[in-house]
């Protein structure tokens, strides 16, 4: 069962578009500021994962820290402590960090926290954020 603690999100900003079937996905500045929209590719810079369902020009609720609620983009590669990053729908999906891997944009860790067992694609799991961390 996904679970949220800590949060810390950012004020003021607003939804782009219709978000309303965006609610758990990572997002990135849209290029109206402070409007927010979904990543398109798994290179976009997200900052921050948004935590409610906002229609155009709503307040948008996007945590940047903390453990945060987000949707699994797959089912395959989820270990402990593994870093996580996002698809490019905005799902969030396990990646690899290696020496060969430069400018890997990391979204959080996944705790494996007790009650959420084997991760299904579509389901809402729990990520500790580190939004926009680099590894290069």
């Amino acid at each position: 069962m996904a679970v949220t603690a800590n949060l810390i999100t950012l004020p003021g900003l607003v939804a782009g578009a219709d978000l309303s079937a965006a609610q758990y996905l990572f997002v990135k500045f849209a290029s109206t500021a402070p409007q927010v929209k979904p990543v398109a590719a798994s290179t976009d810079a997200a900052f921050g994962v948004l935590q409610n369902d906002p229609k155009s020009g709503e307040e948008a609720e996007v945590a940047i820290g903390g453990l945060a609620k987000v949707v699994a983009g797959t089912s395959v590669g989820w270990t402990a402590g593994g870093a996580v990053g996002w698809n490019t729908t905005g799902q969030a999906v396990p990646i690899k960090l290696n020496s060969t891997t430069d400018n890997t944009l990391i979204g959080g860790i996944f705790p494996l926290l007790s009650g959420q067992g084997t991760v299904a694609a579509g389901q809402i799991i729990s990520v500790q954020l580190l939004p926009g961390a680099l590894r290069g």
